[in-house]
């Protein structure tokens, strides 16, 4: 293909990818603003209306999130049009993350490839239940999604201060996501000290957040208010702690397959340990950084004891690493057989919905499947991972120029 023809090949394909983000963004729009958002209703604006009438926003019961949250929505919180504005910002969180992804999933330059795995970004994310979950209770899995994709492509493109930046700003966010800096510590990380001053500058953002909305006592809240979050068992939890529980002792959320004690400690010490192994295996033969790190995303969110069923977004940049891989060396049968695996997960876990309403009301089959294939498919991309563990970290994708021109 002449470089003429692959320039306005690689335009169409990005108009593609500019309309899909146009259509499937409007259609998540619309279906927000249909829903009542109780996270947004209930937290995160009473939240700004404190911060605005001077108090902490942890007055606020159940506001378990760094200021930033109740921050960002400071000048909307006596509007009309709060809600539009959430939901376009959460929205537009989602389609710049699969732009950043698919660039961070391709090497410079490549961009009849990156456009090809962004559409398919774009499909994935903003083509299921999940995201359509989390827009209708008001959550902010879309925002910290971004950060994860900006650490991933600053890590590629060799700029370790702003990935560990991007990486503490997932918990700045929302706090959890702290856990995913783990990644870090994986074997072969270049200029880990670096990127560790990203996560501290991160961590400073939202002490002095805290402390100008709170003083000493916000600062205090930041750390102990999420902790008494970590506790919610009347809702559902797709992980290593809360499947077994479901299925084996009597819940307000399903009703079980059979109330066992035994069988219930005996499954969660068994998906403990498979999920920690995938973690150790991550982390001892990582492969290249972007599938590193949300091959850790996925294990830290089968193993958490509260894990809400549209944390799986988290993992999701796992399919568009293997789908780019596919693109790039279509012979490999490791990254035919991790992508098969990942897009089968999706299909049964971010298109199937989830029985009852996904959060206080489930079935123990629904759990089972989501679990299921989750763990699953992060045992393929893991061990896919692993196998390629000889190849460039920090690079996208290990080929040679002259393969990269003809991309």
């Amino acid at each position: 293909m002449g470089r003429r023809r692959q320039s306005l090949a690689s335009v169409g394909v990005w108009a593609l990818a500019a309309l899909c983000a146009v259509v499937l963004g409007l259609q998540r729009y619309r279906e927000g603003l249909g829903a009542g958002q109780p996270d947004l209703d209930s937290f995160f604006l009473p939240a700004a209306h404190a911060i605005v009438s001077g108090d902490s926003p942890y007055s606020v019961s159940g506001y378990f999130y760094s200021p930033l949250v109740a921050l960002m929505l400071a000048p909307f919180e006596a509007s009309s049009h709060a809600t539009e504005y959430w939901t376009a910002a959460r929205v537009a969180a989602g389609v710049a993350a699969c732009v950043v992804g698919a660039l961070a999933c391709t090497p410079r330059g490549a961009w009849m490839r990156a456009g090809l795995v962004c559409i398919g970004a774009m499909v994935t994310l903003l083509w299921s239940w999940p995201a359509t979950l989390d827009l209708w209770i008001g959550q902010v899995e879309l925002f910290v999604l971004l950060a994860l994709t900006v650490a991933a492509y600053a890590e590629t493109r060799g700029h370790r201060f702003v990935s560990g930046l991007a990486l503490g700003m997932c918990a700045v966010i929302k706090i959890w996501p702290a856990l995913f800096a783990i990644w870090l510590f994986r074997r072969g990380a270049v200029a880990r000290r670096v990127s560790w001053l990203g996560v501290l500058a991160a961590a400073g953002v939202a002490l002095v957040l805290s402390l100008a909305t709170g003083g000493v006592g916000g600062a205090v809240d930041l750390v102990l208010k999420p902790l008494s979050g970590g506790n919610q068992p009347r809702l559902a939890a797709n992980s290593a702690w809360g499947l077994p529980r479901v299925l084996f002792d009597e819940t307000s959320v399903a009703e079980p397959l059979t109330d066992s004690p035994v069988l219930r400690a005996t499954l969660t010490v068994v998906l403990a340990l498979w999920v920690v192994g995938l973690a150790v295996i991550t982390l001892s033969k990582p492969g290249p950084s972007f599938v590193a790190l949300f091959n850790v995303a996925f294990a830290v969110i089968l193993l958490m004891p509260v894990s809400h069923y549209f944390y799986v977004l988290y993992a999701l940049p796992t399919l568009w690493w293997w789908a780019a891989r596919v693109l790039e060396r279509p012979r490999s049968a490791v990254a035919w057989t991790a992508c098969v695996a990942l897009l089968v997960w999706w299909v049964v876990v971010f298109r199937l919905p989830p029985a009852g309403d996904g959060f206080l009301t489930s079935t123990a089959p629904s759990l089972l499947r989501i679990f299921g294939a989750s763990i699953v498919a992060a045992t393929v991309s893991v061990l896919a991972a692993a196998s390629i563990d000889g190849g460039i970290r920090s690079a996208p994708s290990p080929i040679p120029a002259r393969s990269r021109s003809a991309a």
